[in-house]
């Protein structure tokens, strides 16, 4: 792998500015995806090259040899041909994963992210397409994270730990909305749990029971008995990034995926406009 090293590879079908990044073995016969987002206009450009990873440069060699042996650009680079939109789709149905932001995904990794969630995607198959990347921890909430590194806040999902209470008895329940919205927890979360009164989990005990870092709990690999509710716009949205169970990293899954975890429920109208 290459992560975290400039690939010197210029492109061939149009020019963007800057390195190439990001070089990870990803089978079936593509050997490396290298990606440049470029904000201006939208564009976003990606480079699939297949076969091969970096070839060595010998000291001394021009520096112009390419890097890459048989590269083949599977979506162009260049600004004015695709509009963003194109492009994302056709790298996911090349690649199988659209990578959002600027970030180094890769695949996930025990080091990466919390225990639960590591055991979770490593035994569901349907969370196959699910990626990580490491940031930096103290961007790790929501609105400083999307501005660092370019996410959009409604690719960006929230999961929060509600505690419902009947008597003696509480209940918990994990509510998973977009960015820009809020879950009705006193009215639709509440009357689910069947609750006389629901609020945000205490932070200690939403560490406790989930094994996770306050700031980065996700929906992936919480206790096998909570409810798992989601709000239905996340599911119109192609690609979201969640949380990792740690504050160090971010997962990415197409949307649909949520809805596969153990006890996920769609709602629609769970949440609002913030």
């Amino acid at each position: 792998m290459l992560d975290d090293q400039l690939v010197g590879l210029p492109l061939q079908h149009g020019q963007p500015d800057g390195e190439l990044r990001g070089a990870e073995n990803l089978g079936d016969g593509i050997g490396l995806v290298v990606a440049h987002r470029d904000r201006v206009n939208g564009a976003v450009a990606f480079l699939v090259v297949q076969h091969q990873l970096a070839l060595p440069v010998a000291p001394g060699d021009d520096a112009d040899t390419t890097a890459v042996a048989e590269p083949d650009l599977l979506t162009h680079a260049d600004p004015g041909q695709y509009p963003a939109h194109d492009v994302d789709v056709h790298l996911r149905q090349t690649t199988g994963m659209l990578t959002p932001g600027s970030l180094e995904w890769r695949a996930v990794s025990a080091d990466l992210v919390a225990a639960p969630v590591a055991d979770a995607v490593h035994s569901r198959p349907s969370l196959g397409d699910v990626v990580v990347a490491p940031i930096d921890p103290s961007l790790a909430d929501t609105a400083a994270f999307c501005e660092r590194y370019a996410v959009e806040m409604d690719d960006s999902a929230n999961c929060v730990i509600i505690a419902g209470r009947r008597g003696d008895m509480t209940s918990y329940a994990a509510c998973v909305v977009l960015a820009t919205t809020r879950a009705d927890v006193n009215g639709v979360v509440r009357r689910r749990l069947g609750a006389r009164k629901a609020s945000f989990a205490a932070m200690d005990d939403a560490v406790r029971l989930t094994g996770m870092e306050y700031g980065g709990i996700t929906p992936i690999g919480l206790p096998a008995d909570w409810p798992i509710l989601i709000d239905g716009a996340v599911l119109r949205r192609e690609v979201v990034v969640i949380g990792s169970g740690v504050r160090r990293s971010k997962l990415a899954l197409p949307a649909a995926s949520l809805a596969d975890l153990p006890m996920a429920e769609v709602i629609e109208g769970l949440a609002s406009a913030g």
